[in-house]
């Protein structure tokens, strides 16, 4: 993935976490966004993508908040 592909799937979940989206589709792009910036180590940017959108998906069992 390069970085505009990135910011595009940020800027798609930052869009539609209001909304009446299938939130199982958002937490997968979530769980994608978070492990490769895990795979990264780009620790910053998987803060931010916690803190960003973390909250909304403490009901799925793999991830604890």
């Amino acid at each position: 993935m390069d970085e505009a592909e990135y910011m595009e799937w940020v800027l798609y979940l930052e869009n539609n976490m209001n909304t009446e989206a299938d939130t199982s589709n958002l937490f997968s792009i979530f769980v994608v966004l978070s492990t490769y910036t895990r795979r990264l180590k780009n620790i910053s940017q998987f803060k931010e993508i916690v803190e960003r959108f973390g909250e909304k998906f403490i009901e799925y069992p793999l991830y604890r908040f």
